[in-house]
């Protein structure tokens, strides 16, 4: 039976040492590759207070309005992936409300004209908001 626990529990120990050893860091830019819920320890820790450039690369984080990204005070640029089938148009409207988000970058996974269609259907019209190609190419 601990068996059970131990390997429900020994990820979340692993993450959280991630976590811990990122706030002993002065990280003022983070690029996050992973698919696991990290948003309800945006508040936790003090890394993501202190930065003003995050890039998340999972597809569920605009599902998700109250993701907490509210306490993300010194944030200035975030960019996210944007899929019109995972996107939560009250977390958009969220994002571009918030006062300290000068730039707002969508990954696109879906066509450019979907995702200005949907943007428009919803309200979702903003100087900040940057659409990028799902990939970027790295010049020599």
């Amino acid at each position: 039976m601990m068996t059970n626990h131990s390997s429900v529990f020994y990820p979340l120990v692993q993450w959280l040492s991630l976590y811990e050893a990122l706030d002993a860091l002065p990280l003022t830019s983070l690029t996050l590759s992973m698919a696991t819920d990290f948003t309800n320890l945006m508040g936790r820790f003090i890394f993501f207070k202190n930065l003003t450039h995050l890039d998340i690369n999972d597809h569920s984080v605009l599902k998700k309005p109250h993701a907490g990204f509210e306490a993300l005070v010194a944030l200035t640029h975030l960019c996210l992936v944007f899929t019109t089938h995972n996107c939560d148009p009250v977390m958009d409207t969220q994002l571009i409300s918030n006062e300290h988000l000068q730039v707002l970058a969508f990954h696109m996974e879906d066509l450019h004209r979907a995702i200005e269609c949907f943007m428009q259907q919803h309200g979702i019209v903003d100087r900040q908001i940057v659409l990028l190609p799902s990939l970027l190419v790295q010049w020599d």
